[in-house]
């Protein structure tokens, strides 16, 4: 209330504006116009039956709530994303689990990493050992025009189609929050545009997101896996991570908040290569981690360059050393390892390099 407001309550009534020394007495008069707090007792049915959570994927994913989906390098992350949403769309569970039952829905998927032939070619990848014969209900926009959380333009665009989906998924935080340190607070912001323009309707959201790297050391507090400001942890409904222990592993996803209900068991996730170029897959329980060979230890190291380089186009190697606190020779055999893998390139020489990430990677 401001001082103009504070002022009306004590005109008329022969008081003054409040003082140490003075008996306050309100306009009981204005005060009776303002707004009652809307509250909810017995008569308004607070110990009434409770309504059953509503779902866009079953026990994992509620409607109307923003969903954060996080992993480094290789972890699957996008693959699982991409499939939450051909899942929801052709009304199919999620990696093939039951329990993750999703009843068919519209889907919008936006992308501003992999582009819309990778997008294609793993749709194509998800689907060809499945089957179907109806064309799910999604669809993808790959680096839309003006895709970001801090533009208003943008998110009143996503609020409008919200209406309309049953889950829209952004693929990535950093990629669609770009120009903002993702280590500020102001990252939160961005989070909370996205909780709003899905308010009032059924419609999730889930955004992918990097994560710490969890090493060969052990691992860090989930509530501090994502990288970035602790805030985005707060900013968010649901947080699911997926880590591996080694390259070639299941992935372990882990739910390490639920807001609106309580937390799924945590499971592995294994992506098989299907006949004909498709791939599928496969849910179990959590698995134990085993001791790493020095080989998958080495490929650990080659995802942080990885994920530094892709946030970091045409870098140097001198800015894989800072970001990852490296000796200059590591950087060299890193480097080099996953030019290798077929995960990074060179665009520029030896002496002045230029590196980036390759599509299909993550």
């Amino acid at each position: 209330m401001d001082a103009a407001h504070v002022a009306a309550l004590f005109a008329d009534n022969g008081s003054a504006a409040p003082t140490s020394a003075k008996i306050i007495r309100p306009n009981f008069a204005l005060l009776s116009a303002v707004p009652p707090f809307a509250l909810v007792g017995p008569e308004q049915g607070l110990w009434g039956p409770l309504e059953p959570l509503a779902y866009a994927v079953a026990g994992i994913i509620p409607a109307s709530s923003l969903t954060l989906l996080s992993g480094y390098s290789s972890s699957l992350k996008s693959w699982l994303a991409l499939h939450m949403g051909f899942a929801k769309g052709a009304g199919l569970p999620w990696l093939g689990h039951e329990p993750f039952a999703a009843e068919r829905g519209p889907v919008s998927y936006f992308d501003r990493e992999a582009g819309l032939h990778e997008l294609r070619r793993r749709l194509h990848a998800i689907r060809r050992p499945l089957g179907i014969m109806d064309d799910p209900l999604l669809d993808v926009c790959s680096f839309p025009v003006g895709g970001n959380i801090f533009s208003r333009e943008f998110m009143a665009r996503l609020r409008e189609l919200a209406h309309q989906r049953d889950l829209i998924v952004l693929d990535t935080l950093v990629a669609f929050a770009a120009g903002a340190d993702e280590n500020s607070a102001q990252m939160a912001e961005g989070l909370g545009a996205c909780s709003e323009s899905i308010a009032g309707t059924k419609c999730a959201m889930v955004v992918v997101a990097h994560e710490k790297k969890k090493g060969a050391n052990g691992d860090v507090d989930p509530r501090e896996r994502v990288r970035g400001s602790s805030a985005i942890f707060g900013a968010v409904d649901v947080v699911l991570s997926c880590q591996r222990s080694a390259p070639r592993e299941p992935v372990e996803v882990v739910q390490t908040k639920a807001r609106n209900g309580r937390e799924a068991e945590p499971f592995a996730v294994s992506m098989l290569d299907a006949p004909d170029g498709g791939v599928t897959f496969a849910v179990a329980g959590k698995t134990e981690p085993r001791e790493l060979t020095p080989t998958e230890r080495l490929d650990l190291e080659v995802d942080r360059v990885v994920d530094v380089v892709r946030d970091n186009p045409r870098c140097s190697g001198a800015v894989v050393q800072e970001a990852l606190r490296i000796r200059k020779a590591s950087v060299g055999v890193l480097v080099a390892r996953a030019i290798e893998q077929g995960r990074i390139r060179n665009l520029g020489n030896e002496k002045a390099p230029a590196l980036v990430a390759l599509e299909g990677t993550r």
